[in-house]
């Protein structure tokens, strides 16, 4: 297994406000890495070297989490969309390629319609947005009063936050549990937390509202996109296949005997798979406007 490797902290001040990220690479197209809800840096420690020797690779703490700043702020899709795209701005990213999981995946679509020329792909992993359905133990914590209880910062509920998810449970080392419980310390985390679930998720699953848009988009993405799942994935089921297949420019992979994080649990195999797909994935022109979007190729990626 890819060994756990943490990367030099860097800031850039959007705004009033300053974001923690990684790099890593210095030739290749570029590639941002949009984490999931709770989550932050330290999830891509496996593969950014990886994808670096190709590529260079940025990974962000959306405004909320990590080591970013926690503003009171309405937490939502809408603003961590736009922390996504003035983050490309401040590192001047052009054109890019985009890769998001669980709310990430929600998050990175929405940056992707909003912004469809700077898209050169997007990568999909165990994306949000797709489909209703979620964990009823995470629907729990949209519940006013229970949610805040649930979500206080104990080592024994990071834990459960997040091996709960995977089913290779040493993908989590101690050193991204640590690094976890004390982002979830800070001041404001709780809030940020709480405000973006809410955001996106009620008591019956993902609100609809925001699924429904996600869904009218699929058949104007003119660019490549990856969706990848774990077929065991406890977090969200994959009742969003038929949904997809509105997707024009479509290739899917399913990770076999993996959870919510095929990143951290398989971190070979998701190299390979994203790998794949970003040499395969032909690149959109500028404007946005070619004939791209008028090819309909849909494939599955099978294991090398």
């Amino acid at each position: 297994m890819n060994p756990y490797q943490p990367l030099e902290d860097r800031y850039v001040t959007l705004g009033p406000h300053r974001v923690r990220y990684w790099q890593a690479g210095d030739a290749g197209p570029a590639v941002v890495l949009v984490h999931a809800l709770g989550a932050s840096v330290e999830y891509w420690a496996r593969v950014m070297p990886t994808l670096a020797r190709h590529h260079r690779v940025f990974a962000l703490d959306l405004l909320g989490f990590g080591l970013s700043d926690k503003p009171d702020l309405p937490y939502g899709e809408a603003l961590l969309a736009g922390v996504v795209r003035d983050f490309a701005d401040g590192m001047g990213l052009e054109r890019f390629h985009l890769v998001g999981n669980s709310m990430g995946g929600a998050v990175s679509q929405r940056v992707a319609r909003e912004n469809p020329q700077r898209i050169a792909s997007l990568a999909l992993v165990c994306s949000g947005g797709l489909g209703t359905a979620i964990s009823p133990r995470v629907r729990l914590l949209s519940v006013a009063l229970v949610g805040e209880f649930l979500a206080r910062p104990r080592p024994e509920m990071t834990k459960r936050l997040i091996r709960g998810g995977m089913v290779v449970r040493e993908g989590a080392p101690r050193e991204l549990l640590d690094a976890s419980l004390a982002h979830a310390r800070s001041p404001g985390a709780r809030r940020a937390f709480l405000a973006t679930l809410r955001n996106g998720i009620r008591l019956d699953g993902q609100r609809p509202a925001i699924v429904d848009a996600h869904r009218a988009a699929f058949p104007r993405m003119t660019w490549p996109t990856l969706v990848m799942t774990g077929d065991r994935d406890p977090i969200i089921p994959t009742d969003h296949d038929d949904a997809i297949r509105a997707i024009p420019l479509l290739t899917t992979h399913r990770f076999a005997g993996c959870g919510h994080y095929p990143q951290l649990e398989q971190p070979e195999a998701f190299c390979d798979v994203l790998l794949r797909f970003l040499e395969a994935a032909p690149t959109p022109a500028a404007s946005g406007a070619t004939g791209v979007g008028a090819l309909t190729a849909q494939r599955t990626l099978s294991p090398a």
